[in-house]
């Protein structure tokens, strides 16, 4: 079993250094590309191979590995990919390593200037979590050409970096390297720790290469009974590992099933696009958990029914006891109610001023009643989006679900990939996010097809295709439909859940902004 790493180790770029070096030294820069504000892509040519190799410096997944999936990239390229084109394309790399016992991996270049003179630039790669960065300098003055992030004093008071000033290594480890320490010091180092995690933390903070996790497999494997009544078999193992020999050895310990290069992939390039998914769905999330938030205040608003009423019956009651109020009265007591009376307007003129706060309230309830609907509506939309963003599992789905607010009307949309089943000669589509069920809805479906959901619940939109052999849906294919969608819905996990489904033609758009909301008839149930 692999080990997981949150973090690239310098002992992994080291064996990614000897993996790799043989092809890299020697081969000429064919192309520089930056395909977000983290990555930049740089394609190598040797002996008629090419090959791209991603360099990642985000905060939270930073890794170096080669690969053959290049994205997109930007229609206008970043002023610091455009310094590394001026400087570095066509140039010939004349040494790749990675500097002892840090997760540093430097790109040793020799370029020509403007008047024809050698120029060896290092192109280097900090992998160093928050603090990553991508630096270009001169190898002979030092000074750097352009960075990445530039950093000023204002953001670190330990180290600066910008375009101008000379490159340095960040500061030097407290720590030492295994082989240059006794079995005498090793053993004094976790003498008397019985727990696994204090071995581990003591021997990573006072050795290079060695994480906690690495550690802990390595104890693992070895035995902890073993490691705590012969240290030495531990202090020997540490320091086959920092000798480098046996890479098969240093492989096997992490997991490695083949090269490098793929370990790296599985571990950084896979988690790096995790993290990316969720924080893109927890950001829709919250711009649609907003939406709701502001329908249901709408929902939630006191109505003026019981003021509306008022208002007429103290209407009445003042033209009921006009013979009893005379000029001089300002209140009218009558069936328990205290009736304001205006002296200046007279009895009479007062009755007809609430006739009409009655009639303006009367109105006014007429608008928030339409308001109020409106709001209910757009809540459950909005409902139905948020279980979409919920059940999304792939990058796509989310872009769908994002594009639902985008402004742009002259944006291309994409074909919406919905799911398609064959069951038993009948075809089945699944739409998974308002994108899709309006595509199914618009471009797939017709008139006899049947449509499937849930039953006041966000669920997928189903459509059942018909045929021209089989016109009428038997009950074995009904209900397997309804379980799909029972499937693909907040019903999921409940006992029994109702499910229905009419034909296409029974169902209608009741506006154009809200993508694949519809308003249903002639709808049958079906329990499951």
């Amino acid at each position: 079993m692999s080990i997981k790493m949150a973090k690239i180790d310098s002992l992994i770029l080291k064996l990614f250094e000897i993996e790799n070096k043989d092809f890299l030294i020697g081969s000429y820069l064919q192309k520089v590309r930056q395909a977000s504000k983290s990555e930049i892509i740089l394609t190598f040519r040797s002996g008629g191979v090419v090959k791209n190799i991603s360099i990642n410096i985000a905060p939270e997944f930073n890794y170096i590995a080669f690969t053959d999936e290049i994205g997109q990239m930007p229609k206008v390229a970043p002023m610091f990919c455009m310094l590394l084109r001026k400087y570095l394309q066509s140039s010939r790399l004349v040494d790749f390593k990675v500097v002892d016992y840090e997760r540093i991996i430097e790109f040793h270049f020799n370029s020509y200037d403007e008047i024809g003179s050698l120029s060896p630039l290092c192109l280097a790669v900090e992998l160093m979590g928050k603090h990553s960065n991508i630096i270009l300098y001169n190898q002979k003055t030092n000074v750097i050409l352009g960075c990445a992030h530039n950093i000023s004093q204002e953001k670190s008071a330990v180290r600066e970096l910008w375009g101008g000033i000379e490159y340095s290594y960040p500061p030097k480890q407290d720590k030492i390297d295994i082989l240059n320490d006794s079995f005498g010091g090793f053993a004094g180092l976790i003498y008397g720790l019985s727990e696994i995690g204090d071995i581990t933390n003591a021997i990573s903070k006072k050795y290079f290469y060695f994480t906690k996790k690495l550690l802990e497999k390595i104890i693992i494997n070895i035995g902890f009974e073993n490691v705590l009544e012969e240290p030495i078999i531990l202090f020997e193992t540490l320091q086959k590992i920092s000798k480098l020999s046996d890479l098969e050895f240093i492989k096997n310990i992490y997991g490695m099933q083949g090269l490098v290069n793929d370990f790296i992939l599985d571990n950084y390039v896979t988690n790096f696009e995790a993290d990316v998914f969720l924080k893109k769905k927890n950001k829709l999330k919250r711009k649609i958990e907003s939406e709701i938030l502001k329908r249901d205040k709408v929902l939630s608003a006191p109505t003026n029914a019981e003021k509306q009423e008022k208002y007429k019956l103290w209407g009445d009651l003042i033209f009921a006891n006009l013979h009893a109020i005379s000029p001089l009265d300002e209140v009218l007591m009558a069936e328990e109610e205290t009736i304001p009376i205006d002296k200046k307007i007279g009895a009479s003129a007062t009755a007809q001023k609430y006739y009409k706060l009655y009639q303006k309230e009367k109105q006014g309830a007429k608008f928030k009643e339409e308001f109020f609907n409106i709001a209910k509506s757009e809540k459950e939309y909005f409902e139905e989006i948020l279980f979409d963003i919920d059940i999304a599992k792939h990058q796509e789905e989310l872009e769908e679900i994002e594009s639902l607010f985008v402004q742009d009307k002259n944006a291309q949309q994409t074909k919406p990939k919905v799911q398609e089943i064959i069951h038993n000669d009948w075809k089945i589509y699944i739409g998974k996010n308002a994108r899709q069920n309006d595509y199914l809805l618009s471009k797939i479906a017709r008139g006899e097809d049947y449509w499937f959901h849930a039953l006041n619940a966000p669920s997928c939109h189903l459509i059942l295709k018909q045929t021209h052999d089989k016109k009428t849906p038997d009950k074995e294919i009904l209900e397997f439909c309804a379980q799909l969608v029972k499937e693909n819905s907040k019903y999921k996990n409940s006992g029994k859940s109702s499910i229905i489904y009419t034909k296409r033609k029974y169902l209608k758009k009741p506006t154009a902004k809200q993508l694949g909301l519809v308003i249903y008839s002639m709808e049958t149930e079906i329990v499951i």
